[in-house]
């Protein structure tokens, strides 16, 4: 789109059209100070554009500013798109999720199954139809869904509502049809229980 028109008089300077290379395009954002020292260039991150908000894009960590901002405590990172359909345009509005780490076939549970017992993280484990308190270990929290680092392995079967009715260990469970695949109810004690799955986390 040109900005001057034929017959019009110009200055040195005057900008005429705007050109732009788009094949790839870059992206600015920042982090807590606290994740410095575990960012490198190269690193994966995802971004999505209100534009196109079902469409995620994969990026890399281009550049890292070596000074925090002593205001917000946060650094500047800057990373780049690879954009060969010009679905991305510059100016943008964008979210962007750093990737710090990836385990494969983390074990993950709905949050709706972990019950905080004091200082301990407790799940109801279903055993031949029978609830059994489990102290558990957890890591990261994502979508709604806790790793389990130690505790209950996969395959096993966790309680996800109704753990107030369960006072005891050894309280029966019945798994009935019409919910979910991997899950169960017992209307008597009102406990719904799911199937801990290994996934990607």
């Amino acid at each position: 789109m040109r900005n001057v028109s034929v017959g019009d008089y110009v200055k040195d300077g005057t900008d005429l059209v705007n050109l732009e290379d788009i094949s790839s395009v870059k992206v600015d954002f920042r982090i807590p100070e606290k994740y410095t020292d575990q960012v490198r260039p190269g690193q994966q991150i995802e971004v999505t554009v209100d534009a196109l908000p079902n469409t995620p894009f994969r990026a890399r960590v281009d550049a890292i500013d070596p000074q925090v901002d002593s205001s917000g405590r946060s650094a500047q990172l800057r990373g780049r798109i690879e954009n060969p359909e010009g679905r991305l345009k510059p100016g943008m509005f964008a979210r962007v999720r750093l990737i710090l780490s990836q385990r494969d076939n983390a074990l993950v549970v709905p949050e709706e199954a972990i019950v905080p017992d004091g200082a301990r993280t407790v799940v109801w484990k279903v055993v031949d139809n029978k609830a059994v308190r489990t102290e558990v270990r957890t890591g990261q929290r994502r979508a709604a869904r806790v790793e389990i680092m130690d505790g209950i392995k996969a395959g096993d079967i966790v309680v996800i509502a109704g753990q107030m009715r369960l006072t005891r260990d050894g309280m029966p469970v019945r798994i009935v049809s019409g919910l979910p695949e991997g899950a169960a109810f017992d209307p008597a004690m009102a406990a719904v229980v799911s199937q801990a799955r290994a996934a990607k986390n």
